[in-house]
């Protein structure tokens, strides 16, 4: 029924639901998931290359926290 399902996730409790409502999916239909790890806006303007860096690696940490937890 669905060939690929596209996730849009921000890892709030809604998300990882959404991402287990998925998953499920995902084996039923023998489908591919894809997902996009949506960030909550920044609070602030980045000045520098290091604080660009820096908001990244937060940004890949939590993505892969969620990722994680889709594993389990």
């Amino acid at each position: 029924m669905f060939g690929k399902i596209l996730l849009a996730i921000d890892g709030s409790d809604e998300g990882k639901r959404a991402l287990t409502a998925a998953i499920s999916m995902t084996k039923r239909f023998r489908s591919a998931l894809h997902g996009i790890y949506i960030r909550k806006r920044l609070g602030r303007y980045l000045f520098t290359i290091a604080e660009v860096i820096e908001e990244k690696e937060e940004i890949d940490v939590s993505a892969l926290l969620v990722t994680e937890g889709a594993r389990d």
